[in-house]
């Protein structure tokens, strides 16, 4: 679920049941946060998993054969 606080919730969905996504979310104790780092299994972004993602709402997705995170994603 994605959502900015205070705000409902959405569901980003793809790929096939048991599939892999990861989503990396870092936060401190004064409350300063980086945007949500979602990475789906796959080749390549495809549209539909953008379906019903709220525009206000900033996050980053990545797509990669596992939907793992690597340390170069982690970099980006």
């Amino acid at each position: 679920m994605v959502a900015a606080v205070g705000r409902p919730c959405h569901q980003v969905t793809c790929g096939e049941k048991g599939e892999t996504t990861t989503v990396v979310a870092a936060f401190n104790a004064i409350g300063t946060y980086m945007k949500p780092f979602i990475i789906m299994k796959g080749k390549r972004l495809k549209p539909e998993w953008l379906d019903g993602l709220p525009l206000d709402v900033n996050v980053t997705l990545r797509v990669f054969d596992n939907g793992w995170i690597t340390k170069d994603l982690f970099m980006q």
